[in-house]
């Protein structure tokens, strides 16, 4: 169970809610772990998301690239 051991265990969002609703969120979410490499995109401008995720470990930075492609580092966003 991907929710009981990764996410419950780690995440206020889960705080306080029992095994058996864990297992209830399982069958309707069906979670599943990927794992992200150091400067891999999750997201590019423009796409459409499909799904929500929860940081389970490290942290995501959150980027814009201005007209003139200058980069700059909006928001930083770590597990939990």
């Amino acid at each position: 169970m991907i929710l009981q051991k990764e996410l419950a265990a780690n995440t206020r969002l889960f705080e306080g809610i029992t095994a058996s609703e864990l297992r209830c969120l399982e069958e309707i979410l069906k979670p599943h772990i990927r794992l992200i490499d150091a400067g891999e995109f999750l997201v590019h401008p423009g796409s459409t998301l499909k799904e929500i995720g929860v940081i389970l470990d490290g942290c995501v930075h959150m980027i814009s690239e201005d007209f003139w492609g200058k980069i700059k580092r909006d928001k930083e966003l770590f597990n939990g």
